[in-house]
């Protein structure tokens, strides 16, 4: 009974909450660790999407699903295996299978471990979401020219992320310094919530960057690393905000001498979340070179 009643309460709020909002952030491409997978209907015949983390580990997509066979995606797939995915902007096909005698935890994760996502926040996640989980494989398709692997090479996904590390960083201090402004001009709610955003785009601008890191050969960055970076980047947003506040109650000088103090805490902020150690595979495939 508690099984039951656990899995259609989850069943809900991902219906009827988390998918739309989710579903419509994915079809504008904003950059997220999830992904959409389009299975079959076996009853009905048609496509049938659903949002799922996004599990792409070279040509392959792992997932656990969190309700095993009883979810509809995955008795689709057992119905009709061939599949689309679309992770950010492009599709692509596949064909699925399930791995029954797979532990879904330890799959979680390892493949939290691989994509640089806590894996002790993904078991965490399986464990209080998950009804009898289950290990799903996407083998995918050789990609055409219009396919994902077009814009998804090694040196172009580099350089979009650091681009878009770039952008997200400058958003991010912008937004604090018209977070500051509020608080002068409209209060402390108004200042408050409008600083959830920066929040988000920064961390979106780490994750960005760890991207680039993995796709380079650089180690995983410690937990002091994140926790130096979280704090000299909370810095930086505090100088920002100050900047902006400054702008509304003091002087413009006042206001830009803050900015710019913050421009390099910013940096090491940046830095300071990047490990400088590099893989032994890295390492040996450059003395190759």
């Amino acid at each position: 009974m508690k099984t039951s009643l656990k899995l259609q309460l989850i069943r809900g709020a991902e219906k009827h909450l988390v998918n739309p909002l989710v579903k419509s952030a994915l079809a504008v491409g904003i950059p997220m660790p999830l992904m959409l997978l389009e299975t079959t209907g076996r009853r009905s015949g048609r496509p049938r999407r659903t949002v799922v983390a996004n599990g792409r580990i070279a040509d392959t997509v792992w997932l656990v699903a969190e309700h095993g066979r009883r979810a509809g995606y995955v008795r689709n797939l057992l119905d009709a295996p061939q599949v689309r995915v679309k992770i950010g902007r492009h599709w692509a096909t596949g064909k699925a299978r399930l791995l029954a005698d797979d532990d879904p935890y330890a799959r979680a994760e390892w493949v939290a471990d691989q994509l640089w996502r806590s894996p002790v926040v993904e078991r965490w996640v399986t464990k209080l979401l998950g009804v009898d989980p289950v290990t799903v494989r996407i083998d995918l398709d050789p990609f055409d020219g219009d396919g994902l692997t077009r814009l998804d090479t090694p040196g172009v996904r580099l350089g979009r992320d650091k681009r878009l590390g770039t952008a997200l960083v400058a958003l991010s201090g912008a937004l604090m310094a018209w977070a500051g402004y509020l608080l002068a001009v409209a209060g402390v709610n108004a200042a408050l919530l409008e600083s959830i955003v920066p929040g988000i785009t920064i961390e979106l601008a780490y994750a960005a960057y760890r991207r680039v890191d993995r796709a380079t050969g650089r180690l995983r960055p410690t937990g002091r690393n994140r926790l130096a970076q979280e704090a000299t980047g909370l810095g930086a947003g505090t100088l920002m905000a100050v900047g902006g506040y400054a702008a509304a109650r003091w002087s413009w000088p006042t206001s830009a001498a803050a900015i710019i103090l913050s421009l390099p805490a910013i940096a090491a902020a940046v830095v300071l979340g990047r490990s400088t150690r590099i893989s032994a595979a890295a390492a040996d495939s450059k003395l190759l070179q």
